[in-house]
């Protein structure tokens, strides 16, 4: 897994914990058994804590794989068998250059290359931070030689290219390797498989768990799920791509968790909330993906003219209900009572606002009624069904699922 630097402009991914104190370090001597095999003639020590997966030894101290392996012939050509809790070597201690009465000219020749693509394997935490010259904490593992003031990282997916990273970016491909001198000229270093897409101000990330879920993050850290989708848009709309050891954004810089907070009326107001929403509420109700500003009506036995009084930002045709967001349903002194009009018939609810008082039976709209079924099946004009209902309009363009129409009065 590597990350890449893409330009002084913000931080799009930060680790949140400690210091690095074992990547990229090497020991004259090792603090581990010795793996087997491996020469005694070592000038360097690297003790594999599990941090660095083998294929990126080699580019973690710029050697060649073939080296690694002299070294180290218990470690397999194709990378396997390098085990955890073991010491490898990654240098060898120079020959003593042989005495001579004649000179003798010398060639050396730079080791082999090798083209090394790493395993296939799933993100996981970065183990430890290092903080630059800017103050922003780099994640680690990172690609050898990158510039020290970077503050703004990459996770490489599968099928980029460095073209597409960095037009992606609006740099410039030379920038681009300055800044990853790793990557070499032909791009071969560029390593995949990993994730990205978070927003570019996050300053805290939180690991999924195979139990984890949007709710669960957001009641653990009082996070509206808008704010969650809005910062994580691989995730879904509706959390339906929250992948498994996968990070998330759960904060952003600016940003902070709303808290409880207590109205006038000694009620504390539970968190998130709409914008405007009464300070004289005594009773809340949170939204969820099945819930309809008809059924909070028909539960709570209240008007749609008190809820929308209450909570002004769902609109006047409930078309801002958000989910995961509480709503108001009762207030000081209010007590919902189903209207009792001068003719003895009780009124259901929800109803729209300016049914005629004296309705002697009422009609409830599904999502098939239509008008002209209306009319149809209590054999009423057009003319009355409107003069019963004027909210439905005079074209029927207003007929509302889930509420109740007068069919006779």
């Amino acid at each position: 897994m590597k990350l890449l630097h893409l330009g002084a402009l913000s931080l799009l991914f930060q680790a949140s914990h400690g210091s690095s104190s074992h990547h990229h370090r090497r020991d004259d001597k090792p603090s581990m058994p010795i793996a087997p095999g491996t020469i005694q003639d070592c000038a360097s020590w690297y003790d594999n804590d599990g941090s660095l997966p083998c294929e990126l030894i080699p580019y973690a101290w710029n050697l060649s794989l073939e080296d690694l392996v002299k070294w180290n012939p218990s470690i397999t050509a194709e990378c396997g068998n390098f085990k955890e809790g073991f010491s490898y070597c990654i240098e060898e201690k120079e020959a003593p250059v042989p005495i001579s009465s004649t000179t003798t000219k010398f060639t050396t020749a730079p080791p082999p290359s090798t083209t090394l693509v790493p395993s296939k394997t799933t993100p996981t935490k970065p183990s430890s931070t290092a903080v630059s010259g800017n103050g922003v904490e780099t994640p680690d593992p990172i690609q050898p030689g990158m510039v020290s003031n970077c503050n703004k990282f990459y996770f490489v997916e599968q099928g980029d290219n460095c073209n597409a990273v960095s037009s992606k970016h609006g740099i410039t491909l030379a920038q681009f390797t300055i800044w990853n001198p790793k990557l070499g000229t032909g791009c071969s270093g560029l390593w995949a498989d990993v994730w990205a897409g978070m927003t570019k101000s996050c300053n805290k990330f939180h690991l999924i768990k195979s139990t984890t879920t949007c709710n669960s993050i957001q009641d653990y850290y009082k996070l509206p799920l808008k704010d969650f989708y809005s910062w994580n848009p691989a995730v879904g709309t509706n959390s339906q791509s929250l992948l498994v050891d996968y990070w998330v954004c759960v904060s952003v810089v600016g940003w902070t968790a709303p808290t409880p907070t207590t109205p006038s009326n000694g009620i504390t107001t539970p968190t998130p909330i709409q914008a405007g929403m009464t300070k004289s509420c005594n009773k809340f109700h949170p939204v969820k993906s099945t819930t309809t500003c008809a059924s909070i009506q028909d539960y709570y036995k209240i008007s749609f003219a008190d809820f929308y009084a209450w909570n002004p930002a769902i609109g006047s045709k409930c078309t801002a209900l958000w989910v995961d967001y509480n709503v108001c349903v009762g207030v000081v002194g209010q007590k919902p009572t189903p209207t009792q009009p001068s003719n003895g018939v009780t009124t259901p609810s929800p109803i729209q606002s300016g049914i005629t008082k004296n309705c002697k039976k009422f009609h409830q709209v599904k999502s098939t009624t239509t008008c002209a079924s209306i009319q149809n099946y209590y054999k009423i004009t057009m003319a009355n069904l409107f003069k019963w209902n004027p909210a439905i309009g005079s074209t029927c363009k207003s007929l509302w699922v889930d509420y109740w129409v007068c069919v006779q009065a």
